[in-house]
């Protein structure tokens, strides 16, 4: 809409952008993935961060971050920059591999799997979207925001410029209301009680230690 460009949509498998970009199939793709620039592709300014979320059902109980997943069955999208990265980080969990976002939150919603890790707004929009009443985002993944970016053929250098500048004018303003349009309406939040009582026990000790000192010198 920013640019006045008309675009044509075209389905394609997460897996498969990148060749399709490289032999000129496609024209360009949000870049949801880890790639780098090179002869073929190019690639745009930064849109937005993305934060990674967990999603599970809503009877499950809270969990604080991926580490929490040890044991359950998880649905991953293969190529997001963060299936290899859980895969090594976290052993202990069961990784399910799914072609794309809807696919892993309905086989969480119809309980094939225990979790859902994705990017916040893409989940939210399709939750909505999908009326997947029975999920909600429990927590966070405990991983850095990824920047999302839009891949464009390499011999379009124009194209490339274009959206780099429509990018750069989208307010802070307009930012907030698109996630907000796109936020879904459950979003969990949980005290971290064992926090909470080391703090408890740590600051009762400090009292009860002044109060002996203050006792023995009376």
């Amino acid at each position: 809409h920013r640019t006045g460009i008309r675009f044509d949509p075209v389905s394609a498998r997460l897996s498969d952008l990148p060749d399709q970009i490289k032999t000129r199939q496609t024209d360009m793709f949000p870049a949801f993935m880890n790639l780098q620039p090179d002869k073929k592709i190019h690639l745009t300014d930064p849109c937005f961060s993305v934060a990674w979320v967990i999603v599970n059902r809503t009877k499950a109980p809270f969990v604080r971050n991926t580490k929490d997943l040890a044991g359950m069955n998880v649905s991953l999208v293969k190529n997001i920059p963060l299936y290899k990265r859980v895969i090594k980080d976290h052993p202990g969990i069961s990784v399910h591999t799914v072609n794309n976002p809807s696919e892993g939150l309905r086989s969480v919603a119809s309980g094939k799997t225990d979790a859902f890790i994705g990017a916040l707004p893409v989940v939210g929009y399709l939750i909505r979207k999908h009326n997947l009443v029975n999920l909600k985002i429990a927590g966070s993944a405990g991983y850095d925001d990824f920047l999302f970016r839009f891949a464009i053929r390499s011999d379009y250098p124009e194209l490339k410029r274009i959206f780099n500048k429509a990018i750069r004018s989208v307010s802070e303003r307009e930012h907030d209301d698109i996630f907000k349009r796109n936020m879904p309406v459950r979003f969990e939040y949980a005290a971290d009680w064992r926090e909470i009582v080391q703090w408890t026990l740590g600051i009762s000790g400090i009292f009860i230690f002044i109060a002996g000192m203050s006792l023995f010198w009376n």
